[in-house]
């Protein structure tokens, strides 16, 4: 009886320690996720989140995460586009103002 008690609690502390590992395991994929997208979005870089997991969820979770930050990369560049193309247009519009502005104050100083 002894022994047979003596086997099921060695069991059951390795099925606690299998859960346990399981566990932590599970719980570190998350953190280097959110690690990574800190550092990403601390240095602005155009890094994506890689990680080998075997949990779908997760795999999934990624995908949408990299597309997300595919998406904000193409709005970053096209803002500096229109940003870039307004400040030409500015500098256009103000160069075809001064030309007949200089015509007039010519003829108006002679």
């Amino acid at each position: 009886m002894a022994l047979l008690l003596s086997v099921i609690i060695v069991v059951l502390l390795v099925i606690i320690a299998a859960q346990s590992y399981f566990r932590r395991k599970m719980n570190r994929e998350p953190n280097e996720i959110r690690n990574k997208l800190s550092d990403i979005i601390d240095q602005e870089t155009t890094e994506k989140v890689l990680l080998q997991t075997e949990q779908k969820n997760i795999k999934q979770f990624l995908i949408q995460i990299n597309r997300h930050l595919d998406y904000n990369q193409q709005v970053i560049a096209d803002y500096l586009k229109t940003k870039e193309s307004l400040r030409k247009m500015l500098s256009n519009m103000s160069h075809d103002l001064k030309t007949p502005l200089t015509v007039i104050l010519g003829y108006v100083e002679n």
